[in-house]
């Protein structure tokens, strides 16, 4: 039996650039009730304030896209980049997202046999890191398949549940599917 999905279902993303382009797809979002994913890549002050009073006025079922240039998984640290995490899960969470995406790497990873045990290791402490700062704030991250071949994210997913990190799911983006993986 053949699943139909509901239109409304589907929605729109737009970056956090260029009011003026993003302003008809919040309208659209609002008369069809459809959910709205904000890249959070540009900071533009103009959209950012829209977005807010948008939020206010007319509030739709959004979610987040991190920065992943800035802010993936694998360049997470203490010191330099969880502070800009938080950041910008507070402005997710004060226009309302229900989650927020991310990737694990902004470039493709080694596919090395001899690697793959030290980079799993890596990935689970970043998990780690990434799973706390969600907790704190009580909001969860999904993680978006990039570069890698399925097998790959099948691993990080059983880290995922083996780990019991609570705040982190995993959602599929098929066109990254379709580009890189097999």
């Amino acid at each position: 039996m053949k699943r139909e999905f509901p239109s409304r279902s589907i929605g729109h993303k737009v970056v956090d650039r260029r009011r003026e382009e993003i302003e008809p797809l919040f309208v659209s979002c609002r008369q069809q009730n459809r959910p709205i994913e904000i890249g959070l890549y540009f900071n533009d002050p103009s959209c950012h304030e829209f977005i807010e009073t948008w939020q206010v006025e007319h509030p739709l079922r959004l979610n987040t896209h991190l920065d992943h240039r800035k802010l993936s998984v694998f360049s997470l640290d203490e010191h330099e980049k969880v502070p800009l995490l938080q950041r910008q899960i507070e402005l997710s969470q004060r226009w309302g997202a229900d989650y927020g995406i991310n990737h694990l790497s902004a470039f493709s990873l080694s596919r090395r046999e001899a690697y793959q045990s030290a980079l799993m290791d890596r990935l689970t402490e970043q998990l780690h890191l990434l799973n706390s700062v969600c907790r704190k704030h009580d909001f969860p991250i999904y993680l978006e398949n990039t570069y890698h071949d399925l097998n790959f994210y099948k691993q990080v997913f059983k880290s995922i549940i083996e780990n019991q990190f609570d705040y982190l799911h995993c959602c599929f983006d098929f066109g990254h599917a379709k580009v890189w993986s097999n």
